[in-house]
Parts: structure tokens; C-alpha cells; sequence
């Protein structure tokens, strides 16, 4: 009787393991299936013939920091932000912030930009920029650049197709 006691928790252990190997399995399977969905509801939502990526990028100064920005397509805003000290010490060291991702229709739409920034001097300068793209079948990525050299006041905004 002891005997039998030993061979069967011995398959029990067996038992456990495979269970155990099978959950791991199904952990692994979850995770790439989670992985093709969320691939599927991006190219559901920003399906490329109508994306539209829109990034901020700061080539100027120290002494000028991003404030705030408001972003409109076609007179309606579309993305606003606030930028903190690690954002712009961030966007100094020549990051990039993507700031709009949506959807456009194909043809002609009009960007705008105002920017608010704080100088060395603590003075608040307001920056206004626009233009034109044609919005083809393939996706548009469009830079918004703060560009100025050392004595140049104000700052120049300039959008760019990249």
C-alpha cells in the first residue's frame, strides 16, 4: 500500500509540470495574438490612405522653451499640448514628439499652428505658422519645427512634409 501511495503522487508531480507547460504555452499564444490585434486595430483605425502623423521637433536656443501648442486642420483643432521641463529638455537633445495621429481625406487641407514659448527672459512670445499639403493615397507625415540661431528674435515655425 505504500508503495502505491509514492507512484501516485510521483503522477501527480507529472500532472502538475504538464499543466503548468500547457498554461505557459497558452501565456505565449495570448501574447502574439494580442500583438496581431493590436496591429489589425491600427490599420483598422489608420488605415494608410488616410494617416496623417504630425510631429513637433525643436532646433533652437536654450533659452527658449515650448509652452503650449494647438494644432488645426482645416480650421478645427485637432491637438493641443503643454510642455513640461523634461519635454523640452527632451526635444533640446533632438527628440521628436508625435503630437497628431489621425485620419484626412484625400486632397488639399490647410494646417495651422500657434505656439506659445517663454524666453530667457521670462517673456512669453506667441508664434503662428501655416500651410498647405495635398493629402495623397499614401500616409503624410508633416514635422512642425521651432528653428532660430543665437541673436535672431523671434524664433521661425516652419511645417515640413517628411
Amino acid at each position: 500500500m505504500c508503495l502505491v501511495v509514492i507512484i501516485f503522487c510521483s503522477s501527480a508531480n507529472a500532472n502538475t509540470q504538464s499543466i503548468a507547460e500547457k498554461i505557459q504555452v497558452l501565456k505565449q499564444q495570448a501574447v502574439l495574438l494580442h500583438k496581431d490585434l493590436a496591429q489589425l486595430e491600427q490599420d483598422l483605425i489608420y488605415p494608410s490612405t488616410t494617416q496623417i502623423s504630425i510631429y513637433v521637433a525643436k532646433n533652437i536656443e536654450k533659452g527658449l522653451a515650448l509652452g503650449s501648442l494647438e494644432l488645426s486642420i482645416d480650421d478645427v483643432v485637432v491637438a493641443r499640448s503643454v510642455y513640461s521641463k523634461d519635454q523640452n529638455k527632451a526635444l533640446n537633445l533632438g527628440g521628436m514628439q508625435r503630437l497628431y495621429m489621425g485620419n484626412l481625406s484625400v486632397g488639399e487641407h490647410r494646417f495651422q499652428v500657434i505656439v506659445k514659448a517663454i524666453d530667457a527672459n521670462d517673456n512669453v512670445i506667441t508664434l503662428t505658422g501655416e500651410a498647405g499639403y495635398y493629402k495623397s493615397s499614401e500616409p503624410l507625415s508633416i514635422s512642425l519645427n521651432l528653428l532660430g540661431a543665437k541673436g535672431v528674435n523671434p524664433p521661425a515655425l516652419t511645417l515640413t512634409r517628411l
